[in-house]
């Protein structure tokens, strides 16, 4: 609602989507709520807050809750202090200066913008799943080695989406970076691959995502998914191709899917 209250399309991909969500929560809500329809900007210290600050400091916290936390709760303490290290770090704050900007940071947050709520006596989470995963792909994604970072949950269901989102978000900004990290993907040489084809699946689903892979990648993923689909004994397997295939409706793999079908 609120994207469409800005004029905004709907867009096809759901890591633009999510990225115009949380700037939508980080910048708009206020202005929508707003009788006046004068905006109502958020103020830390001597700082606006936008979608780029908003992100900088929830980042680290959300790849943190996904990796620690897996009910998705944190503590109060725990996230202030966190939050008063990334200050300290980013902006740059002196010690004395972080504990109450990081007070302050985490209630803004929880009051207008809606992202952490408060889930119990000073225990917080974020206000979907969506959000935590999507946010922590941001911080995955500006790390030197993305996948380095992520290897050992490669196949772990709760990070199949911060995965993903991740090679999004590195597709919207250097698609060969991108096709790194799908790639690497690809050559994990996951326990019973041969059996399993568990690597080229995940690598492939970044194709049902639509996201922006240099061609030589994208093509060669898909034949290797499509000659999985014609020889497999495996009916499991080939149902999974399938579902796959069918995913890349509207992508820029259809042209090649509906050739080989």
């Amino acid at each position: 609602a609120l994207i469409h209250y800005q004029g905004t399309r709907l867009p096809q991909r759901r890591v633009e989507l999510y990225r115009l969500c949380v700037e939508a929560l980080a910048e708009t809500w206020n202005l929508a709520r707003s009788l006046t329809g004068r905006p109502l900007d958020l103020w830390l210290g001597e700082r606006r807050l936008d979608e780029r600050r908003v992100v900088e400091a929830l980042a680290p916290i959300a790849f943190w809750v996904q990796e620690e936390k897996p009910g998705g709760l944190a503590g109060r303490r725990e996230l202030e202090d966190r939050l008063a290290r990334h200050f300290q770090e980013w902006e740059g704050q002196s010690q004395a200066a972080t504990a109450p900007l990081a007070h302050d940071f985490l209630d803004l947050i929880r009051e207008q913008s809606g992202l952490l709520v408060e889930r119990g006596l000073n225990l917080y989470g974020f206000m979907h799943l969506t959000f935590q995963e999507y946010l922590a792909a941001r911080y995955l994604a500006q790390q030197a080695d993305p996948f380095d970072t992520v290897h050992k949950h490669l196949h772990d269901p709760r990070w199949r989406e911060v995965v993903l989102l991740t090679a999004g978000i590195l597709g919207d900004f250097a698609p060969a970076q991108a096709g790194r990290f799908v790639q690497a993907i690809r050559q994990a040489r996951s326990a019973d691959e041969d059996l399993l084809h568990r690597d080229l699946l995940l690598a492939c689903r970044t194709l049902a995502d639509d996201t922006p892979l240099p061609p030589e990648v994208r093509n060669g993923l898909l034949d290797e998914l499509l000659a999985l689909w014609r020889a497999t004994e495996y009916e499991k397997l080939r149902e999974e191709a399938v579902n796959l295939l069918a995913g890349m409706r509207g992508t820029v793999c259809e042209r090649r899917v509906l050739s080989a079908l």
